[in-house]
């Protein structure tokens, strides 16, 4: 059998726990306030601040803090520099805009290849962004 995840795939048989989170869109947007609210009522200190928003990794190829992608390449158009962005190899994409606190989560299945489906989730994003808040 093949390994479907293109990273769990490049790197077995070592473990990855990179599976993702797997859940509804509705719990995927309260994850996203609490994140807009940098973990006020949640966490005792300013964790969410610090790791999710400003922990760049020094001399990485890409921008990324804790567990999340700064890159502006595959950013929502007008969102703020400070945002933060992850995909996962399943079909599922969030988006979180910390200055004009707003997010944007994109829920699909993929069946094909990885960064064609990441641009694809990109494509809608955008879509929607537009819609909404232009």
């Amino acid at each position: 059998s093949v390994i479907y995840d293109l990273w769990a795939r490049k790197f077995a048989p070592q473990a990855m726990g990179n599976a993702g989170i797997f859940t509804t869109a509705i719990d995927m947007a309260k994850y996203a306030r609490m994140i807009l609210k940098k973990g006020k009522g949640l966490f005792f200190s300013n964790i969410v601040e610090e790791e999710m928003f400003n922990n760049y990794l020094p001399n990485a190829a890409r921008n990324r803090s804790f567990g999340w992608d700064m890159t502006r390449r595959l950013m929502i158009e007008n969102f703020s520099p400070k945002s933060i962005w992850h995909s996962g190899s399943s079909g599922q994409s969030m988006w979180i805009d910390p200055i004009q606190e707003r997010f944007c989560i994109i829920l699909t299945n993929l069946f094909g290849e990885h960064d064609a489906g990441i641009a694809a989730r990109l494509d809608i994003a955008n879509i929607i962004a537009k819609e909404i808040w232009n």
